[in-house]
C-alpha cells in the first residue's frame, strides 16, 4: 500500500515507437502480468490487422507446396513425422501471433485497472462494444494493482539479438538438465509415458480405420453408382433413353484423376435420395431373374428367391439380381476386381470376347445347385424389369395399365408392375465366389452378363424404365486411409465435382453420384466408436499415473533447489531470473520427453496393427500408414508440455515466493493428512470386486447378472 501512495501519479512522455511496440508485444507473448500502454497497443493492433489475413492466403499456398512435396517423396513414416507437423508452421505462427495480440489486449486491460477477464465479453452481443470503448481510453496515472505506470522505453536488445540468444539460452537449460538429470529424469519419464500412451491410442484408432476401410473395399467391386438426376417422364430434362449416348459419359468421366475406371450397367434403378429416411432409398427396382431354359443341369433344383439380401440391408429386394455389362466393365480395374473373384473359369478380358461368346457368369450357389459348368450353354434366360410402382395410399386405386404382372413387396409396403424380359443362346463364361454382405445400393451376389445380347428395343426399354446406369471405380490409392473423416471429406469432394458438371455432347445430361463407400464408412465409424471406447478406458488411467508422475517429479526437483534457489536469492538473483532459469529447463526436458514418445508410438504403431495375438505378429495385406493431424499433434503437445509448464510455473513462483531463511533451514512443514484419499481409493476397489464377483455368479440378491451398474456396450 506504500508504494501506491510514494509513486507519483504520471503518464508516458512519448507515444511509443511502432517498431518498438510490435518488438516487445513479440517478446512479451504470454505475458499476462503486467501493464501496457495505448500506443504499444494500437501500434501492435494495426500490425496484427495487415499480417493476419497475409498469413491466411500465406498459409493455403504453403500447404499445398508441402503436400505436393509430400506425394512426390512418397514415405509414409516421413509424411507422419516430418511434413504433416511442417504443413502447420504458419498455423503456429498465426495462434502465436494471436496469442502475442491478447497478451498485449490483457496488459491494456491492466492498464485501465481492469481484469483482463473483459476479454469474454467480445462475443456476448451488446457488451462486445464495451471492450473497444475501454481500449480506446488512457490508463491509470498511479501504480495499481497490476503494477506501475508503464514507461514505453524500448527494449535494450534487438529482435536479432534476442533471436540469436534462444539457442544460447536452449544450450544453457540442456545442460543445466544434463547435470541435474537425476532430478528431471522423472519429469522427462511423465512427459515421454503421457506423450507415448496418448499418441499410440489416436494413431492406432487412425491406423484401425485405414485397415478396416481397406478391408471393407476388398469385397466391393463398384465405388459409386452414376444415375440421371432427373425421374424418367415426359417433362424430365437432362437425361436421355439412348444407351451409347449415356456410355459416352464414361470418357468424360475417366478424364477425372480421381477415376480409374467406368462402364454402363442396365440393373437396378435410379436412386435419387434427398434425406435419411427418404423412400427413394428403397423404391428403385434392380432387374431379377425369373427362370432359366437348358439342356444343361437341373434348374427346377434353383431357387431364385434370395432372402439373404432383407438380413443384409433395408427391404428393397429379396430376389436374386441379374445385371448387364457394357464395354467399360470389362476389362481395367473393374475388370481386374471381378477377375479376383473367378473361382471357375476366367474373366472375359475384353468387351469383344464377352460379346463374341455371349458370356454370363453365375455366383457359386446357382452354378452348384444347378450343376452346370464353365462352356456350359443355356438356351434362354428371362428376367424382369420394373414397369412401375405404387406407394400405400394408391394401392387400392390400382395400376391404369400393367402391361406385365403385379409384385407386392410385404417388407416395405410397395405395389410393382413388373415385366419379363428373355434373352437367348448365352455361354456360361466363369463362375464367381459369392461374398459377404456389402453396401446394399447395388444388393449381392448377381448373375452377370454381357449387355451386348440384348436387342436394341430391350436396351431402348431397360433405358425408359430407369435401369442404366454407370459404374464408377474410383483410384483407391488416392482415397485417405489416415481416417474415415478425411475419406469421407476427399468422397464428398468427389461428388460435389461429379454432380457439378453435365455431360455428353452439347452438356446435356445432368447426373446424380451416389458414392457406394460412404456408407461402409459409416459402419466402420460405429464399429470402430466402440473400440474406441475400450482404448480410452485403457489410456485415461495410464495418462493420470503419467502425469502424477510427472507431478512428483516436479516437486521433487524443485525441493531438491531450495538450497540451490536461496543462494542464487543471496547473491541477487531476482525471482523472474530465477523463474525463466527453471523454466527453460522443464521446457527443454518436457519438449525432448514428448517428441521422443511421439516418435516411438508413431513408429510402432504399424507395428502393433500387425498383432493377431499375443506377441505374435503376421503381415498384414494391406498398407497401412497412420498418420495424425496437425490439430492431433497439438493437443498431445499442449496437453503433455503445456500441463507440465503450467503446474511448473505455479509450483516455482510459489518455490521462488520463500523466504531466504526458509530456503536454508532444515525443519519441514507438516504436510496434512489425506486419509480421506485412501478411505475412497479403497471403496472404489472394494466396490469393483463386488461388482466383478456379482457378474461372475450370476447375479446376487436383487442384482442380476448385469451386476449393480450394468454396461451400455456389452
Amino acid at each position: 500500500m506504500m508504494d501506491f501512495f510514494y509513486e507519483d501519479d504520471h503518464r508516458p512522455e512519448s507515444p511509443m515507437h511502432p517498431f518498438e511496440a510490435i518488438k516487445k508485444c513479440i517478446v512479451k507473448t504470454g505475458d499476462l502480468g503486467g501493464r501496457a500502454s495505448r500506443s504499444e497497443f494500437w501500434n501492435f493492433f494495426w500490425f496484427y490487422l495487415i499480417l493476419a489475413p497475409i498469413l491466411f492466403v500465406a498459409d493455403i499456398f504453403y500447404k499445398i507446396m508441402i503436400l505436393s512435396l509430400s506425394s512426390l517423396v512418397g514415405i509414409g513414416l516421413l509424411d507422419t513425422l516430418f511434413f504433416v507437423p511442417l504443413s502447420y508452421l504458419v498455423l503456429f505462427t498465426q495462434l502465436a501471433l494471436f496469442y502475442s495480440f491478447t497478451s498485449v489486449t490483457v496488459r491494456r486491460l491492466h492498464d485501465l485497472g481492469r481484469s483482463g477477464w473483459w476479454l469474454i465479453s467480445t462475443p456476448i452481443p451488446l457488451l462486445n462494444f464495451v471492450l473497444p470503448f475501454f481500449l480506446v481510453q488512457e490508463g491509470e496515472y498511479n501504480k495499481n494493482e497490476y503494477g506501475s505506470v508503464p514507461d514505453n522505453n524500448p527494449i535494450n536488445a534487438s529482435i536479432m539479438e534476442i533471436m540469436y540468444a534462444m539457442p544460447d539460452n536452449m544450450s544453457m537449460a540442456f545442460k543445466s538438465a544434463w547435470k541435474g538429470r537425476e532430478r528431471v529424469l522423472a519429469v522427462f519419464a511423465g512427459v515421454f509415458l503421457a506423450s507415448l500412451v496418448i499418441t499410440t491410442v489416436l494413431a492406432y484408432s487412425a491406423g484401425l480405420n485405414g485397415a478396416f476401410l481397406q478391408f471393407s473395399l476388398q469385397d466391393e467391386i463398384f465405388d459409386g453408382k452414376v444415375d440421371f438426376a432427373d425421374d424418367p417422364g415426359q417433362d424430365s430434362e437432362g437425361r436421355t433413353n439412348d444407351s451409347l449416348l449415356w456410355e459416352t459419359a464414361c470418357s468424360e468421366l475417366i478424364q477425372m484423376d480421381e477415376i480409374s475406371d467406368c462402364g454402363l450397367v442396365f440393373g437396378r434403378q435410379g436412386v435419387r435420395v434427398s434425406g435419411f429416411l427418404d423412400d427413394g432409398a428403397i423404391i428403385p427396382q434392380p432387374l431379377n431373374a425369373v427362370g432359366v431354359t437348358s439342356t444343361v443341369g437341373d434348374w427346377n433344383n434353383v431357387s431364385w428367391e434370395y432372402p439373404e439380401a432383407y438380413d443384409s440391408g433395408p427391404p428393397i429386394n429379396d430376389k436374386r439380381t441379374i445385371r448387364f455389362y457394357g464395354e467399360g466393365i470389362w476389362d481395367g480395374d473393374l475388370g481386374e476386381r471381378h477377375s479376383n473373384r473367378v473361382i471357375y473359369g476366367s474373366w472375359p478380358g475384353s468387351a469383344e470376347e464377352a460379346a463374341s461368346n455371349r458370356s454370363i457368369i453365375l455366383p457359386s450357389q446357382i452354378a452348384g445347385k444347378a450343376g452346370v459348368g464353365v462352356n456350359d450353354t443355356l438356351e434362354s434366360l428371362t428376367f424382369s424389369y420394373t414397369y412401375d410402382y405404387l406407394g400405400y395410399q394408391d394401392i387400392p386405386s390400382g395400376f391404369d395399365d400393367c402391361p406385365g404382372y403385379e409384385y407386392f413387396n410385404l417388407d416395405s409396403g410397395f405395389l410393382y408392375c413388373q415385366v419379363n424380359m428373355t434373352v437367348y443362346d448365352l455361354k456360361v463364361a466363369a463362375v464367381y465366389q459369392e461374398g459377404g454382405a456389402g453396401n446394399p445400393t447395388l444388393l449381392f451376389n448377381p448373375i452377370m452378363v454381357s449387355a451386348s445380347v440384348l436387342n436394341d428395343s430391350q436396351k431402348l426399354t431397360l433405358m425408359d424404365n430407369d435401369h442404366g446406369y454407370l459404374g464408377i471405380a474410383v483410384d483407391r490409392n488416392q482415397l485417405p486411409s489416415s481416417s474415415t473423416s478425411a475419406a469421407t471429406k476427399w468422397l464428398d469432394g468427389l461428388k460435389g465435382e461429379i454432380e457439378g458438371s453435365n455431360y455428353t455432347i452439347g452438356n446435356d445430361i445432368m447426373v446424380e453420384y451416389n458414392d457406394l463407400i460412404s456408407g461402409s464408412i459409416l459402419f466402420l465409424e460405429l464399429l470402430l466408436g466402440l473400440i474406441s471406447v475400450f482404448d480410452y478406458i485403457l489410456m485415461i488411467p495410464i495418462v493420470i499415473l503419467s502425469f502424477s508422475v510427472l507431478i512428483y517429479g516436479l516437486i521433487l526437483s524443485l525441493e531438491q533447489r531450495r538450497r540451490e534457489i536461496s543462494i542464487h536469492r543471496v547473491i541477487g538473483g531476482t525471482e523472474s531470473t530465477l523463474g525463466s532459469l527453471i523454466l527453460r529447463e522443464l521446457s527443454v526436458v518436457s519438449v525432448l520427453g514428448w517428441f521422443l514418445g511421439y516418435v516411438l508410438a508413431m513408429a510402432s504403431v504399424p507395428v502393433v496393427l500387425d498383432a493377431v495375438g499375443f506377441m505374435a505378429f503376421e503381415k498384414s495385406d494391406f498398407r497401412v500408414v497412420p498418420t495424425l493431424s496437425g490439430l492431433a499433434t497439438f493437443l498431445i503437445f499442449l496437453v503433455t508440455v503445456g500441463i507440465t509448464l503450467l503446474f511448473g510455473s505455479s509450483r516455482t513462483s510459489e518455490f521462488l515466493s520463500i523466504e531466504i531463511d526458509e530456503g536454508v533451514r532444515r525443519v519441514a512443514p507438516r504436510k496434512r493428512s489425506r486419509f480421506w484419499l485412501h478411505l475412497l481409493v479403497f471403496f472404489v476397489g472394494v466396490l469393483s470386486f463386488v461388482e466383478s464377483w456379482i457378474e461372475s455368479n450370476g447375479g446376487f440378491g436383487p442384482w442380476g447378472p448385469k451386476g449393480i451398474n450394468s454396461n451400455f456396450i456389452v
